[in-house]
């Protein structure tokens, strides 16, 4: 299935576009959409291997990384604002 993803300061630095759409199988989860992500571009490895230091949101709700996804979501990936 398709998923559409906007990309939002670090995630967007790396990947090099705002919007981009990625397959994945059919009950994917968030984590198995990062995990198509990482092997789609390289660099994201260090970001998202924490995943608990991204921020992932769909319809403005934050998601858990188990979250199921579905046809045409959109999800808006992005680290936080400020990290230490």
């Amino acid at each position: 299935m398709e998923i559409n993803i906007r990309c939002y300061g670090t995630v967007l630095k790396i990947i090099g576009s705002e919007r981009v759409e990625i397959t994945v199988k059919p009950e994917a989860t968030v984590s198995d959409a990062l995990n198509r992500l990482v092997e789609e571009y390289s660099g994201l490895e260090e970001i998202i291997h924490d995943q608990e230091s991204l921020v992932i949101m769909r319809d403005g709700n934050h998601l858990e990384c188990s979250t199921r996804l579905a046809e045409n979501d959109l999800l808006s990936i992005s680290t936080p604002p400020m990290r230490d």
